[in-house]
């Protein structure tokens, strides 16, 4: 039976070779655009779950084609949130803009109440991709 130190050793070893193969593989630089709907829960509070949900569903007919357009791809929602990336980065900044404009000219005649506004956030950096999710830090 092989000691502690030389397994030890052999399994730091195999690890290393495997995150190489998973960084060359599914490792690389990506722009994320994270968008959250403005008062949306308040918005669910008042109005039900349907309206709620009718308003998510206009925000991501509005919201998903311009994202496309960018050649970006939506990765996946979460309630009322879209995580979306980009291989370029000036892509994804302009995604964001074109989507702060796209929100403007819905909005534009509208009561407050029924408007949709929307915070985003970028970031640029190296995460872990898959078919279905990217994973980083």
């Amino acid at each position: 039976m092989a000691d502690i130190e030389e397994l030890l050793r052999k399994r730091k070893d195999l690890l290393e070779e495997i995150d190489k193969e998973i960084n060359a593989a599914y490792a690389r630089a990506v722009t994320l655009l994270f968008t959250d709907i403005v008062g949306s829960t308040g918005y669910f509070e008042t109005r039900g779950d349907i309206a709620g949900r009718q308003m998510i569903q206009t925000h991501n007919d509005l919201l998903f084609p311009v994202i496309a357009s960018f050649s970006g791809r939506v990765i996946k929602t979460i309630g009322d949130s879209i995580m979306a990336s980009f291989d370029d980065p000036r892509k994804g900044a302009e995604c964001a803009v074109r989507m702060q404009e796209a929100l403007k000219e819905y909005n534009s005649g509208r009561e407050e109440s029924e408007q949709i506004r929307v915070r985003m956030g970028l970031h640029y950096g190296k995460a872990v991709m898959d078919d279905r999710d990217l994973f980083g830090h």
